[in-house]
């Protein structure tokens, strides 16, 4: 019965996630030219990510619209070599522009600065280009640690990244086993669905959601081997678990008729 509740999830919700946040604006192939061709792009997939989770949907894309705007009227695309050579004047006077966007949380702004810190060091600039590169040389790892490492970000914010970063470059079958947790964002959506299947402990969730290391890593652990034995992609079960929790509502009006 697990089983088969697994496969729901990763194979009809999963799908459903990536409809509609992956593949909505632009099919896979054409999304995966767009970031490896364009540097830009890839920082904006990036940061659609990043500005996710510990606060309501709603205040994450409205911070996350304000900061894209801000890029685009600070014309980031064209100024990145000036960063590179005055990093100081620069930032200052992005900062100023985020916060006139609206982007009133400091920690999102250092957040975006960080990141820019980040990509300054990378060939072309091209942060998924870099992670691709990484994770088809067996190095997810240090990679994950590496983006662990940029202010604001953290573990979650991480794993829901490179989860979909791996998603779209059809990298799942370069990783793995024992590496495929960290493609797994532990959430309270997640938690929570985790948790009604009998996949992990309740009090395991609620360690791992108040970032206790040793449980965080027990319930990935747990989850990518219960769906490797239900024989599902344990990518698409944690964007179907999170799919489900959002629109739980929704899912539920839809098939009230099976209640008849």
């Amino acid at each position: 019965m697990i089983k088969e509740k697994l496969q729901v999830v990763a194979h009809r919700f999963g799908k459903e996630y990536q409809n509609e946040f992956l593949y909505k604006d632009k099919e896979k192939q054409e999304l995966q030219n767009s970031l490896t061709n364009d540097w830009y792009e890839a920082l904006k997939f990036f940061f659609r990510k990043s500005f996710m989770g510990g606060r309501r949907k709603d205040l994450s894309h409205q911070f996350l619209d304000g900061a894209l705007k801000a890029l685009d009227e600070f014309n980031l695309k064209n100024k990145i070599n000036e960063f590179k050579n005055n990093w100081k004047r620069e930032s200052k006077a992005l900062e100023k522009k985020l916060k006139e966007a609206g982007v009133n949380n400091q920690q999102d702004r250092k957040m975006v600065l960080s990141t820019i810190e980040f990509i300054l060091k990378l060939k072309d600039y091209n942060l998924i280009k870099y992670c691709v590169d990484e994770i088809e040389s067996k190095r997810i790892e240090n990679l994950y640690m590496e983006l662990d490492k940029i202010y604001g970000v953290g573990d979650k914010k991480v794993s829901l990244f490179l989860r979909d970063v791996v998603c779209v470059f059809d990298l799942e079958k370069k990783i793995e086993n024992n590496k495929q947790i960290y493609l797994q964002p532990i959430d309270t959506w997640m938690g929570k669905i985790a948790e009604k299947l009998n996949i992990v402990e309740k009090s395991e969730i609620e360690k791992a959601l108040n970032e206790n290391r040793k449980s965080l890593e027990k319930a990935r652990r747990v989850i990518v081997q219960r769906c490797k034995e239900a024989e599902v992609s344990p990518i698409e079960f944690s964007q179907g678990a999170w799919y489900i929790g959002v629109h739980a509502f929704d899912i539920l009006i839809e098939n009230l008729e099976r209640f008849r």
